[in-house]
């Protein structure tokens, strides 16, 4: 028993991001693998850029069901701003000391606590990244619209990347990142594909949820 505990130690967690979009048909998925041993498949829902009294907003379509209609988020990216930021200060509200599943817990909060945990011990993981693709082909109907769209568009991956790298400082490529956005002028089309797999040490990621646990409880029994 102790053998195979010590053996996940020297395991690695996978997971492997997958999105594609081509007109109607989208395929989004999340694989969450310990090869040789795991693997568990995780569908997202659907995600496509419209239009919203005039704004540039993301539609987020979900199959409840077989029997049951579709149900549809249409949020522009000034309510997705704001939406995030209410999210992180749940976060940053949330005591970590309780991340242990207890009975009074909901699926929501179970769920919240465990994201706030990965939050807090990411920057600190060594994070290899054995893929990195990003294309996509986009169209707003007008040329001048996309031309300022795509510019946008790279802006955001500009300022996005950096941030990412001074956050993760971890961060170790296995091969080159590849990023391409190509506009498609006067037509509105939007196509993309994106595929990522990062890789993270299981040993370390329970040493450092333990490490967390044991600091926040620390903390919290000196200010009592």
């Amino acid at each position: 028993m102790l053998l195979a505990l010590a053996s996940l130690f020297f395991l690695r967690l996978e997971v492997r991001v997958r999105l594609h979009k081509k007109g109607a048909d989208d395929e989004v998925q999340i694989i969450w693998a310990i090869p040789p041993l795991w693997q568990k498949e995780t569908l997202l829902p659907v995600v496509e850029l419209v239009q919203k009294n005039g704004d540039l907003a993301t539609r987020i379509l979900s199959k409840v069901g077989e029997t049951t209609p579709h149900s549809e988020t249409v949020l522009t990216i000034r309510e997705q701003y704001r939406l995030y930021n209410r999210v992180k200060a749940l976060i940053r509200r949330l005591n970590l000391v309780s991340w242990f599943i207890t009975p009074n817990d909901t699926k929501i909060e179970k769920k919240v606590h465990r994201v706030a945990l990965a939050i807090s011990i990411l920057p600190r993981l060594n994070i290899q990244v054995k893929e990195f693709q990003l294309y996509s082909c986009i169209g707003l109907g007008d040329a001048a619209c996309t031309a300022f769209g795509v510019g946008i568009l790279w802006a955001l991956i500009g300022g996005i990347y950096p941030l990412i790298e001074e956050q993760l400082k971890h961060l170790h490529y296995t091969q080159k990142p590849t990023i391409y956005i190509e506009p498609l002028f006067n037509a509105w089309h939007f196509q993309g594909r994106f595929q990522c797999i990062l890789s993270f040490s299981l040993g370390e990621i329970i040493y450092e949820s333990v490490k967390d646990l044991i600091c926040r409880r620390s903390l919290r029994e000196v200010h009592q």
